[in-house]
């Protein structure tokens, strides 16, 4: 699947979580990836994450304990991951090219047109 479409997916799945697991979520991916846009290597990188800590970052911020908030961000990474292979699994592509130039003579360089359902 496309990685821009994987990108919609996850963010209409963040969205529906209850508020205190998206903001808690969101917290820490935008940490995350603020430290990759500065990175300049991969090594690079996880350096920053070391250095900056984002899970001890959001622990302070939404007053858990590290561990705690460690074990709430996989729970919540693992309820996106289960959400997201299901709605991948029901995803179709459908053609819908025929519907769109019925009334057009046929050409071979028409556009084709799919529609994205979940």
């Amino acid at each position: 699947m496309n990685e821009h479409l994987l990108e919609i997916l996850i963010k209409d799945i963040v969205a529906s979580l209850p508020m205190e697991r998206r903001q808690l979520y969101q917290f820490i991916v935008r940490l995350e990836d603020e430290l990759a846009q500065q990175a300049k290597t991969s090594d690079h990188f996880l350096s920053l994450l070391v250095e900056h800590a984002p899970h001890k970052q959001a622990s302070k911020h939404f007053n858990r304990s590290y561990g705690e908030t460690i074990k709430l961000m996989k729970e919540i990474e693992q309820e996106i991951d289960e959400k997201l292979q299901l709605k991948m699994k029901k995803a179709k592509w459908i053609d819908c090219t025929n519907i769109l130039f019925q009334k057009r003579k046929a050409t071979s360089n028409k556009t084709a047109l799919f529609l994205f359902v979940i």
